[in-house]
């Protein structure tokens, strides 16, 4: 991933809200979201380079999202695959997430830079996250009750358009009315957040939360709904080249008791 929006105990009706883009080589393949066929009780994308997911749930209402760090990039000490961080936490039965969050600092040199968030929509607990290279605000941290974005930057120095993508779902989520399929207009944006000079001295891919190319852009644009009743909606838009509509996945379940 490279660009989410987790909304946390914010909204009375929907308890957990997550919204993400995924930016990517759109020649690299990739599956769209599905019950996965190794493990038929998970939902979400999987990336048939390195096997592992960059957003999925559950039925039990564990989830997981991984985005990159481009301040540790990939090198042949650091081969194993950030996308086997979610399917790892998705389909384990034995680990609570600050233990797994543990493992996950035992080995993440043997990762290139990488956020992983973890949760249970289906506990109290909110999300946990997990940052490598750490920063000064260290690598573990738990969230707090409201919005968060993160993006494809150290934590402590969120990206223009993570900052933006916050303060638009702060006013859609003030409304008692909304319904977070609102956040898929908030994703699709195709210009920089900020103007211009500033926009071409940051950069579209640090400005802009929608990327369209030829050979790189926005695959995916996904939006996980959780509401009080412990029903999910998840819903996957797809891209291909030139931000070219490429099909859509949409799912409702109910989270197991």
């Amino acid at each position: 991933m490279c660009l989410v929006l987790v909304a946390w105990n914010i909204h009375p009706r929907y308890p957990l809200v997550i919204a993400a883009n995924r930016d990517e080589d759109h020649a690299r393949p990739a599956a769209p979201a599905g019950w996965w066929d190794d493990a038929p009780d998970v939902l979400g994308g999987r990336d048939l380079v390195g096997g592992g997911s960059w957003l999925s749930i559950r039925r039990n209402g564990r989830y997981a999202l991984v985005l990159n760090q481009p301040a540790r990039p990939p090198a042949p000490e650091r081969s194993a695959s950030r996308g086997h961080l979610v399917r790892e936490w998705v389909t384990a039965n034995d680990v609570l997430a600050q233990g797994y969050l543990q493992r996950v600092r035992e080995r993440e040199a043997g990762y290139a830079g990488f956020t992983l968030v973890v949760g249970s929509a289906a506990g109290p607990r909110g999300p946990e996250g997990f940052v490598a290279p750490a920063g000064p605000a260290g690598a573990r941290w738990r969230f707090a009750e409201g919005i968060t974005a993160l993006s494809n930057s150290a934590r402590e120095e969120p990206l223009p358009k993570a900052l933006w993508l916050e303060r638009q779902a702060q006013a859609l989520f003030a409304d008692d009315a909304i319904d977070p399929l609102q956040l898929f207009d908030v994703l699709g944006r195709r210009e920089p957040v900020v103007p211009t000079p500033d926009a071409e001295r940051i950069g579209r891919l640090r400005a802009t939360p929608f990327l369209v190319g030829h050979r790189y852009g926005t695959r995916a644009s996904t939006v996980v709904v959780v509401d009080a009743d412990g029903r999910c909606r998840f819903v996957e838009r797809r891209f291909r080249a030139h931000g070219e509509p490429d099909g859509e996945t949409a799912v409702e379940f109910d989270l197991e008791a």
